[in-house]
């Protein structure tokens, strides 16, 4: 009998290993309780108590200026790059001590469009964490202690060096950048997994690519897809080869309408927007090579819903660190394990320290954004 091969599809070594690792590696959780409870909801067949998150999943969060967008981001970059755990040793210790984290010890690449990323603010949370946690552990033990200092100081160069941080200037540096990250992750990550893919900011350069076209007489601003498309078409080409975790954030500018808490998607396509309806209220969900897997819309407490401005800045050291912002998401999975689109509720609250997360059933903060239960929000 005769085999034919003319159909066997070839990899690289590259594209096998990463292969291997979405079929039998998930990428873990959120670390957001309440998040990981709605995912888990909404995709009971193919999440778990331990992994939430998927391979290759794409996450959307949108919101008003200073609703959070990039402190969750923060979290999620901390919670990927710190290790597992860290074992801590010196002589004035009374034994050899490990400090549990949970954490991923796993990269992450950032494409800042907005340039406002900080890595000195992403130190400072994770360093304010690695601190509770060791108080919280070895209540009996100094962290003034030159040995304890000098080690975690060392955990977080280390985790650090896994977040790899690029500022593309424009869509079509963006394309470039998407491009070219295959050939950056075997010459400079070789011995790294890029566990997840964030770009902050897809949005920057909006209303630069529009003036393009219509500054030129090259048509209306829906002509502007040429962008979207090339960034679209790169990031797809990275997915498919090393299938990371990929969270979009983009800016929240038109509201449904009075009484929605979501936003009309004003990039053109083929940028996704799995619940774009028609004037009349008919779904006319938008079709993108992009599958969006779940929609976060968050929300300030301190803002009203639709308002485009508030109390919480970009930099969340502005402010009084005393006081707490509460953040409220809204998570929308489109149709797949269930036949329906799932809503879900969650919140943590963003202050000086960066993003904190209550357990399950203490994550009802006073004053949180009361959602009524109207066909007109979805």
């Amino acid at each position: 009998m005769s085999t034919s091969f003319l159909n066997i599809e070839t990899l690289t070594g590259s594209s096998f290993v990463n292969a291997a690792l979405k079929a039998k590696s998930p990428p873990g959780s959120t670390f957001v309780s309440k998040l990981d409870q709605a995912i888990n909801v909404a995709l009971p067949f193919t999440t778990s108590p331990e992994s939430s998150l998927n391979r290759n999943d794409v996450l959307l969060v949108d919101g008003a200026s200073g609703s959070g967008k990039t402190e969750l981001l923060y979290y999620l970059a901390m919670t990927t790059i710190l290790p597992f755990s860290i074992t801590l040793m010196g002589h004035n210790l009374p034994e050899k001590l490990v400090l549990d984290l949970g954490s991923r010890g796993k990269s992450v690449v950032v494409c800042d469009c907005d340039g406002r990323w900080s890595m000195s603010r992403l130190r400072h949370i994770m360093e304010a964490l690695l601190e509770q946690r060791f108080q919280d552990s070895f209540p009996n033990v100094d962290l003034n202690d030159e040995a304890v200092s000098i080690q975690l100081q060392e955990v977080l160069d280390e985790a650090l060096d896994r977040l790899h941080l690029f500022r593309p200037i424009s869509s079509g540096s963006l394309a470039a950048t998407l491009h070219t990250l295959p050939q950056y992750h075997y010459k400079k990550m070789k011995d790294e997994e890029i566990c997840m893919l964030m770009i902050d900011g897809m949005s920057s350069f909006y209303w630069q690519d529009r003036w393009k076209v219509e500054s030129t007489g090259g048509g209306t601003w829906q002509n502007t897809s040429y962008a979207i498309a090339g960034v679209i078409r790169t990031l797809q080409s990275f997915r498919e080869s090393h299938n990371p975790v990929t969270i979009i954030t983009n800016w929240a500018l038109s509201p449904l309408s009075s009484k929605s808490p979501f936003f009309k998607q004003h990039l053109p396509p083929p940028f996704p927007a799995p619940f774009e309806k028609a004037a009349d209220g008919t779904p006319t969900p938008r079709i993108s090579p992009l599958e969006v897997t779940h929609h976060i819309t968050l929300i300030n407490s301190r803002q009203s819903p639709l308002s485009q401005s508030g109390d919480l800045p970009e930099d969340p050291n502005v402010g009084d660190p005393a006081e707490p912002i509460v953040i409220q998401g809204i998570v929308r999975t489109p149709p797949k394990d269930i036949p329906d689109t799932i809503i879900n509720h969650f919140e943590f609250l963003v202050a000086e320290a960066g993003v904190t997360v209550l357990p399950i059933e203490e994550a009802e903060f006073e004053g949180a954004i009361e959602l009524a239960a109207s066909p007109e929000l979805y």
